[in-house]
């Protein structure tokens, strides 16, 4: 996409809102807007960011004695392709941005977005990449507490009569940004649900899982529901339960793995542990095509 092609959309579509966004490296997705009044220009300049924002801890603090403060800046910049209309809030689209030195405008080493762009075009394979969510609806009590939304059993079809209005809505948001939701079903957990959408080249599906969180937070929340991907850190009642990541490699050149097998494909799961501003930890297995078991290493 363009910028023209941006304006164009925005103006047709009477968008009076856009969100620049960027996810810190807690995982919390943060933006400023630009109107469409000041679009044309904030799609060059983009917007400057004291050098500390992704840094921020989930409690807005920065990490003691870190390099990165308040002095400084970095600029975000939108990207043009990941231009989309948010069909959960009034008159509104969203990019997503990259950081970018405010010098000279070179790829800034603090971006995560511009580090795996960078990784993956040094890679020897192609990656497909897709999450597997599994999180939790939660709504108010009579006395104000989180609670489950619903009390279902895994897969039970009660639990998807209860979940239905919401659920539905969100599928149909995700669609209308380009995302196509294959499965779902309600987990092992009260309240809790699984949704699927179809993998994509790795960037890509990174930049879905960002749509991802926002549309299920913003449909939610405009049904007066609570979305949570740790539900357990804000209601005893709910299981721990994490999103996993799953990735086709394919070889291009040279083996995918110095392990004789050659050139192969693989799917190479992940399941990341996280809680609350914890460093995540996690631990990757990987298997031929076939089923073959190969290897696992720990990360920390």
């Amino acid at each position: 996409m363009t910028k023209k092609e941006v304006l164009s959309i925005v103006n047709k579509n009477n968008i009076e809102m856009v969100r620049f966004v960027y996810i810190d490296n807690e995982g919390v997705i943060r933006s400023y807007i630009s109107t469409a009044e000041a679009l044309e220009g904030d799609l060059d300049s983009g917007h400057p960011f004291a050098i500390a924002m992704p840094f921020f801890s989930v409690l807005d603090d920065l990490t003691p004695e870190t390099r990165f403060g308040c002095v400084g800046e970095i600029l975000g910049i939108p990207d043009v392709d990941s231009f989309r209309i948010l069909p959960y809030v009034s008159d509104s689209a969203m990019m997503i941005c990259d950081f970018v030195n405010k010098n000279d405008r070179s790829p800034s080493d603090l971006c995560s977005r511009t580090l795996l762009k960078n990784f993956l075009s040094n890679l020897d394979f192609e990656v497909k990449a897709a999450v597997e969510n599994e999180f939790y609806f939660l709504k108010r009590d009579e006395l104000g507490r989180l609670v489950p939304f619903d009390d279902s059993l895994c897969f039970a079809t009660k639990g998807m009569n209860e979940q239905h209005d919401i659920v539905l809505d969100i599928i149909r948001s995700l669609k209308s940004q380009g995302l196509t939701v294959e499965k779902y079903y309600p987990e092992y957990g009260r309240g809790q649900v699984e949704i699927v959408y179809r993998y994509d080249d790795a960037l890509k599906s990174a930049d879905n899982q960002v749509f991802f969180r926002e549309t299920c937070r913003g449909v939610a929340f405009k049904q007066r529901v609570f979305g949570f991907l740790y539900a357990q850190a804000v209601s005893e009642s709910c299981r721990q339960r994490r999103p996993h990541a799953f990735q086709s490699l394919e070889g291009r050149e040279k083996p995918v793995l110095r392990s004789g097998v050659g050139e192969r494909a693989f799917r190479v799961r992940t399941t990341f542990h996280r809680r609350y501003s914890q460093t995540p930890q996690g631990a990757m297995r990987l298997y031929r095509t076939d089923g073959e078991f190969l290897q696992t290493s720990s990360a920390s």
